[in-house]
């Protein structure tokens, strides 16, 4: 890959970063205007998406996909909590346009348009989800698996690339200790004998991690479904999991993060 394509593709993410940001501080914030115009701003970064992987080779956009696109994915639900235009209701003016500013956009320009018109109740991140974090041990910033989440952020990550754990930063630590890092992570004497079993747990990780990311089908989770063992599923809260065994009122899923029992009532 040229640097000047790596130099696109991580200026594609930080402008991904920026908008997740400005849609966060705008949902926190309440204020229908900032919702309104923070919408706006996803759009393109989806064109430059597309446009990018339309420039690329197969195995480079398998690659943007299970990155860029995820991570664009996850752009889109948290969009869904920004608030919509109601009938019925005086719409908001554009500064620079004479027509309502949400009626002004164009209509199902990308399938961000459709989700945002389905407003949930997901949360910002999601156990089992992807997102871009430091990682002190490769020294840069590299994308992460959620592992745990609090108050609707991440707060601890597996960096995808070293699989250290540690707790959620977007920049280096200036001299902080409070996010120690995994006790797998520090040398001892008894290193040499866990050293095999990590190994093989990492490994293990590695392969099922990679079979939930390559299912071609993994639909969304409804309790109404018939399901059967072996089959791919993506639960809003922990992400894309493997079904274990089918029980009488719930199913047992396996997850990035371990097995759950998912309730069908």
């Amino acid at each position: 890959m040229s640097d000047d394509r790596s130099l696109v593709i991580q200026k594609l993410k930080d402008d991904i970063f920026h908008v997740q940001d400005v849609v966060a501080a705008a949902i926190e914030s309440g204020e229908r205007p900032k919702q309104y115009a923070a919408g706006p701003l996803i759009p393109p970064l989806v064109r430059r998406y597309e446009e990018l992987l339309s420039q690329s080779e197969a195995e480079d956009q398998s690659a943007l996909e299970r990155s860029i696109g995820r991570f664009l994915t996850d752009l889109r639900r948290q969009a869904s909590g920004l608030a919509q235009q109601v009938s019925g209701r005086p719409v908001e003016k554009a500064a620079d346009a004479g027509q309502p500013f949400l009626l002004s956009r164009p209509q199902a320009v990308s399938s961000y348009s459709s989700t945002l018109a389905k407003p949930k109740t997901k949360p910002k991140y999601a156990v089992g989800s992807e997102v871009e974090a430091w990682c002190g041990k490769c020294k840069e910033l590299r994308a992460h698996d959620i592992v745990a989440v609090l108050d609707d952020m991440p707060k601890q990550v597996i960096c995808t690339f070293c699989k250290s754990r540690h707790g959620f930063r977007t920049e280096p630590a200036r001299s902080s200790t409070s996010d120690a890092p995994a006790p797998k992570s520090t040398p001892s004497s008894s290193g040499r004998s866990g050293t095999g079993k990590n190994d093989k747990a990492t490994k293990e990780r590695l392969q099922f991690e990679k079979e939930l990311l390559d299912a071609t089908t993994a639909p969304v989770f409804d309790p109404r479904d018939n399901f059967k063992p072996g089959q791919i599923i993506a639960h809003p809260k922990w992400g894309r999991g493997k079904i274990e065994s089918v029980l009488r009122g719930s199913i047992l899923v396996r997850f990035l993060d371990g097995l759950r029992q998912v309730s069908r009532q």
